[in-house]
């Protein structure tokens, strides 16, 4: 119990320490958010930064959403300093959103001003408008006619800005009059007796403004009536800050502003001649320095002085490079100013809070540990429950791992036995795989050979260019050895063609080939071409002899058959012979396509056909192409068929290209088409040029 009370009490001393430094770190953050302001408007910046970097993270670590606003704030007006327009921003964007969360209503007005006029520093003056009248109606709202009046004189200043740069001149011009209507509300409204909170320099401020917005109507307008009420609002300058110091010589400039307008150039020389004799006694700002030669160097030009002109010109742009922002020093004084009362206010709650504080504290601390105390016993009370269940748990937890340990023995026993039975099966497997792979080497050796064989017994393409100079032949198998041959002979002047596909492909169509070339070479053997040739004899005779030989060896669920297309060419004559058993001929003859058409029925199919022949003169360079049926029949990527239409038309396409050309570009048209799809069935193509008289 003695050592549960060492603890006790020791947390309870840490606590008052931690309370004591949170308080102490409040009133430090005071003093230095007013050190940061004293070395930010000293030049000190850096040190004004440092400060405000250790007012964010106090004020992060007591939460004090107010005062993080605040340094935020601050913080923006560095950002400004340094040129950071994006973190000046982002620091009041926060701000921004902390004083909405506290609904601070004034804060919020001020806030959006102070980002109407970061914005309006990008020249991003249609935001800034946004925002500025944004913040005159959240301040007209609160009755706080300070704030309205400065964001009204904050909408001036980058009105006038704008009008260096905007097009739309009839649009600044109205906004620009509702500004000095408003302006001249707030100078009427503004009694020190009761607003005491607008001071002599915010009402001062307006007057130079109107002053400069009439000066400015007076030169757009050529109207001498502006500038006249731009010279009665210098004499409410000069009468509301004295008629003396620097507002007397501030508003000696004005004045030769409102003499240049009226074309009073050696009147104004002279006053500006007069404010610059005093420049040593009451030093003018830069800004100011800068518009006073300025306006000398535009009366010397009037005047014809282009030498003095020049000189006031330079001297006027080094003062405005020496210009700094003095408008967001003077906003971050008038926020000091608002912020210190605030602090005043803040100190005072809290020093109430800390004598309630220490009038509760003996109170609060019996009560604190006779909490801990009963805290304590019952989580020793509820350790004891806990440890309890834990050890019964422990024991049913044993028994249900020992019999799942038996359970797994077993279980491993049968996976032993289980592998030595696969083991058995993946040898028994492995004997039959090589066994396999054994006759697949065989097969493939043997269907090798007899493409050997096909190879050495049909006819080349280089028997047909014998025939045919010009000519070539396109054969795509599907596999190693096909179903197509083609066979040629000669009577005298006839040159007769033979282009065959067998009805199977691989080693059936293999084996059909080989019996309709042998069908065919009896044929031809036996044929006597006394007049006329005739493909129909040649086809009627090759058809029984097939039906003949397959007769006796067909079975009824087999249907082996041969499309073929015999054509003969007589170049004495100068004329074609063709008959087809399914299979067609295209003749490109006077630049036109025609097809010549066989019978629908292919050899041994056990159909008792006559057979036809047909006829047709042609032209020297005339082209003959003979196509299987698997050509058109192919479907393509987009699962079509390829189609006798598409085929007339790559006919039409290929046909006047010479005769290598037309290969390969039937090749590319080919690929194309299939795609990715695979290839169906063997595709045979012969084309032939009949040049041959």
């Amino acid at each position: 119990m003695r050592y549960f009370l060492t603890i006790l009490f020791s947390l309870l001393f840490a606590a008052e320490i931690v309370a004591q430094r949170a308080t102490s770190g409040k009133i430090s953050f005071d003093a230095n958010f007013q050190a940061a302001f004293r070395d930010f408007y000293s030049g000190n910046f850096d040190s004004a930064y440092s400060r405000t970097q250790y007012m964010i993270e106090e004020a992060l670590r007591t939460n004090d959403q107010r005062y993080l606003a605040a340094a935020y704030t601050f913080s923006s007006l560095y950002s400004d300093h340094k040129g950071h327009v994006d973190e000046q921003l982002e620091n009041l964007y926060k701000a921004l959103n902390i004083y909405k969360e506290l609904g601070d209503s004034v804060r919020i007005a001020a806030t959006y001003r102070y980002i109407g006029e970061a914005l309006g520093e990008l020249r991003m003056y249609q935001n800034a408008y946004d925002l500025f009248y944004r913040s005159i109606k959240i301040a007209g709202d609160c009755n706080d006619e300070y704030e309205e009046s400065r964001s009204y004189n904050s909408l001036y200043i980058y009105t006038m800005y704008d009008m260096e740069t905007e097009t739309d001149s009839l649009y600044i011009e109205k906004q620009l009059k509702n500004i000095i209507s408003k302006m001249n509300y707030f100078v009427s409204v503004m009694r020190y007796d009761t607003l005491e909170h607008l001071h002599r320099q915010n009402v001062t401020r307006i007057y130079s403004n109107l002053v400069s917005a009439y000066i400015l109507k007076a030169k757009n307008e050529n109207n001498p009536v502006f500038a006249d009420s731009a010279q009665a609002y210098i004499e409410k300058v000069r009468k509301n800050m004295g008629f003396q110091g620097v507002t007397l010589m501030r508003s000696f400039i004005m004045e030769s502003s409102v003499m240049l307008v009226k074309k009073r150039y050696a009147d104004a020389i002279s006053r500006l001649k007069e404010i610059e004799t005093l420049t040593n006694t009451l030093p003018l700002t830069n800004a100011d320095l800068a518009k006073l030669y300025s306006n000398m160097s535009f009366a010397c030009k009037k005047l014809g002085k282009v030498s003095d002109a020049i000189f006031y010109k330079q001297k006027s742009l080094e003062y405005q490079n020496l210009t700094v922002n003095v408008y967001n020093v003077r906003v971050g004084f008038e926020f000091q100013a608002k912020l210190m009362a605030d602090n005043e206010i803040s100190i005072h709650q809290r020093e109430k809070e800390l004598l309630e504080y220490a009038n509760n504290e003996k109170l609060h601390n019996v009560r604190f540990i006779t909490y801990w105390v009963l805290g304590i016993l019952f989580l020793l009370m509820l350790a004891l429950f806990v440890l309890g269940l834990l050890l019964r748990r422990n024991k049913k937890a044993t028994r249900k791992l020992n019999i799942l340990y038996s359970k797994l023995e077993r279980h491993n026993r049968m996976l032993i036995d289980q592998q030595t039975e696969l083991a058995s099966q993946n040898s028994l497997i492995q004997q039959q795989r090589d066994t396999v792979d054994k006759i697949n080497k065989e097969i493939m050796s043997s269907i090798n050979y007899a493409k050997r064989i096909q190879k050495a017994a049909y006819s080349h393409e280089d028997d047909i260019k014998s025939f045919f100079p010009h000519s070539f032949r396109l054969i795509r198998s599907v596999s190693l050895v096909t179903g197509h041959f083609h066979f040629i002979h000669e009577f005298k002047d006839v040159k007769v063609l033979v282009a065959a596909t067998c009805s199977r492909n691989g080693v059936p169509g293999s084996f059909l080939a080989m019996l309709g070339q042998s069908a065919l070479k009896e044929v031809f053997a036996q044929y006597k071409c006394d007049g006329e040739f005739s493909p129909a004899d040649i086809l009627t005779n090759t058809d029984a002899n097939l039906r003949q030989t397959l007769g006796s060896t067909r079975a009824e669920d087999l249907s082996e058959s041969i499309d073929i297309s015999v054509f003969a060419v007589d170049s004495k004559k100068h004329r074609i012979y063709h008959s087809g058993a399914n299979q067609d001929i295209y003749v490109y003859n006077n630049s036109k396509i025609q097809k010549l058409s066989g019978s629908p029925y292919s050899l041994g199919d056990q159909r008792n056909e006559l057979f036809t022949t047909e006829v047709m003169d042609i032209d020297n360079n005339a082209m003959i192409y003979a196509f299987n049926n698997a050509v058109s029949q192919q479907l393509g990527a987009d699962n079509e068929p390829f189609g006798e239409e598409h085929l007339y038309n790559t006919m039409m396409q290929i046909a006047p290209l010479p005769i290598e050309r037309q290969k390969e570009e039937l090749n590319n048209i080919l690929d194309q088409w299939l795609g990715d799809v695979n290839q169906t069935g063997d595709i045979a193509i012969i084309a032939i040029k009949c040049d041959i008289w």
